[in-house]
C-alpha cells in the first residue's frame, strides 16, 4: 500500500503542476508575407501586421491564438489555456482519493490516516491554485482593458487622418512616406487595399530580387518596339507598368495582336501564385499604350464570359449572353483572358449584356 501511495503522489505532481500549453495559428493571415508579427499588435482596423510589413491581411489580431503571449501577460496566458484543464484533472484526483478512503481497511489506522493526509494535501493544492487563478483573472481583465483602450485610441487617430494619409504608429503620414519607411527613398505610394499604401518604384528603378528596396535599372524605351518583335522584349505573360502609374497589366499575344489586362488590386495580384512583385517591369508609357486593353475574361472551368470595368480597386462585371453580343458591341474574342475565381469575384455583378 505504501508503494501505491508513493506512485499516486508522484502522479499528482506530474499532472497537477505540469499543464501543457498549446499554440495554435490561423492559417492564411500572412501566409505569403513571412508570418504574423504578433509583437506589433493591432492595426487601427483590428487586423494583424505581417513580418514583411504587409498590412493587407483580412485576419483580425484578436483571433490569433498564436499571439496570446504578446496580447496578454504570461500569467494571463497560463490562466486562459490551463485553468479548466487543471481543475478537471485535480478534481479527478480528489475523486480517486475519496474512493480510496471509502474502500480502505479501517482496521489499519496508519494506512487510513495516510490517505486522509493525501486528501487534505489535494484540497490545499487545489484551493491554492484557485486563489492564484483568481489573482490572474484580475490581471487578465486589466490587461485586456488596456489593450482595448490602445485599439480605440488608434481608431480615433485613424478617423482623424485626412484623405491621402495613413496611420503609422500613432501619427498620420502620406502613403509615399509610409512606403519610404519600409522600402527606402526610391518609392512612391498610393492608397491600396483597406486604405493601406500600395508601393511602387520611381521612374528608373525596379524592385530588388528580395523585394525589399527599389534599385536602379534600365527602362525599355519605345524605339525598340516593332510589331510582333515585342515578344523578344516583353514576353507572353509579362507584367508591365509605367514608372508614374501604379496600374499593373498582364500582357498576351494572339498572332500579331497585342493585349494587356489590368490587375484590379494588390489582393488580386497576390492571389495569383505565379505573379511576383519583383517581376513587374517599368516600361515607357508608349509601350503600355501599344497594347490594346482587354476587358473580357473567363474564369477557369467556367464558360461564362464577362466584360469588366474598373474604378480604382473596385469594379463591375457584366456577363456576355452569347457570341452574338460580342459582334454587336464590336468586342474581340481573341482578347478574352482566362482568370481565377478570386479575380472574377472581386468584381460586383452588373446587368447582363445582350
Amino acid at each position: 500500500m505504501k508503494k501505491q501511495f508513493t506512485i499516486l503522489l508522484s502522479l499528482i505532481f506530474v499532472l497537477a503542476l505540469s499543464i501543457p500549453i498549446m499554440a495554435d495559428a490561423t492559417s492564411g493571415a500572412c501566409s505569403y508575407h513571412s508570418g504574423v508579427n504578433c509583437s506589433r499588435g493591432w492595426q487601427a482596423d483590428g487586423t494583424v501586421y505581417c513580418n514583411d510589413n504587409w498590412t493587407g491581411s483580412m485576419v483580425y489580431y484578436d483571433f490569433m491564438l498564436m499571439c496570446e503571449d504578446e496580447k496578454f501577460a504570461p500569467e494571463c496566458v497560463d490562466y486562459i489555456r490551463g485553468k479548466d484543464e487543471y481543475l478537471k484533472k485535480i478534481n479527478g484526483l480528489l475523486d480517486d482519493a475519496r474512493m480510496k478512503i471509502a474502500y480502505t481497511d479501517t482496521s489499519n489506522p496508519y494506512v487510513a490516516q495516510r490517505w486522509e493526509n493525501y486528501l487534505d494535501y489535494l484540497y490545499t493544492l487545489r484551493d491554492r491554485q484557485i486563489s492564484r487563478y483568481n489573482d490572474i483573472a484580475r490581471i487578465c481583465t486589466n490587461d485586456i482593458k488596456k489593450k482595448q483602450q490602445q485599439y480605440l485610441d488608434l481608431q480615433k487617430i485613424q478617423l482623424s487622418c485626412s484623405e491621402g494619409t495613413i496611420l503609422s504608429g500613432n501619427i498620420c503620414i502620406s502613403h509615399t512616406d509610409n512606403c519610404k519607411n519600409y522600402y527606402g527613398q526610391n518609392v512612391y505610394g498610393v492608397k491600396g487595399d483597406n486604405s493601406n499604401s500600395s508601393c511602387s518604384c520611381l521612374s528608373g528603378y525596379n524592385w530588388s530580387s528580395d523585394q525589399t528596396a527599389c534599385v536602379k535599372n534600365e527602362t525599355i524605351t519605345s524605339p525598340e518596339i516593332k510589331g510582333v518583335s515585342d515578344n523578344n522584349l516583353i514576353p507572353e505573360g509579362a507584367i508591365i507598368k509605367t514608372a508614374d502609374n501604379p496600374d499593373i497589366y498582364i500582357v498576351k499575344y494572339v498572332g500579331a495582336k497585342k493585349f494587356k489586362r489590368l490587375i484590379l488590386s494588390p489582393s488580386v495580384f497576390n492571389n495569383y501564385g505565379h505573379l511576383k512583385w519583383e517581376n513587374v517591369m517599368d516600361v515607357d508609357k508608349s509601350i503600355v499604350d501599344s497594347f490594346t486593353t482587354s476587358d473580357l475574361v473567363r474564369a477557369v472551368g467556367d464558360d461564362k464570359v464577362y466584360k469588366l470595368s474598373a474604378s480604382g480597386d473596385t469594379g463591375q462585371k457584366r456577363m456576355i449572353k452569347n457570341s452574338a453580343v460580342l459582334t454587336k458591341f464590336g468586342l474581340d474574342a481573341d482578347s478574352i483572358y482566362e482568370i481565377n475565381s478570386f479575380d472574377r469575384e472581386s468584381y460586383i455583378a452588373g446587368l447582363d449584356l445582350e
